[in-house]
């Protein structure tokens, strides 16, 4: 990311990025293709969620996982979503002080 990022905007840019990622494994109705372990098996998710807490800690986490799977009302998105935030729960376990 350029040295001009702004947080929010490095966290929004985190957020589409764990989207690209679910979406490539998405086989729908919360299935995951090749997988039965979804986006917790691929590498970057975890880097994703360091980077995240880097910028803002716990905060910043949560700010991420919710820009990816939440819209402007607070209300998950899709199955996709709901999926994914389910799974960020457990692919960000122990990072800063994050829980499952």
């Amino acid at each position: 990311m350029p040295a001009t990022t702004t947080p929010e905007t490095a966290l929004r840019l985190i957020a589409l990025e764990l989207i690209l990622i679910a979406r490539e494994s998405w086989e729908g109705d919360d299935a995951w293709a090749e997988s039965e372990e979804g986006i917790l098996s691929h590498p970057k998710v975890r880097q994703l969620g360091e980077q995240a807490n880097r910028l803002g800690g716990m905060t910043g986490m949560q700010d991420a996982a919710r820009l990816a799977c939440l819209d402007s009302r607070g209300q998950v998105r899709d199955s996709l979503s709901r999926a994914m935030m389910h799974e960020l729960n457990y692919a960000w376990n122990g990072i800063g002080t994050w829980l499952a």
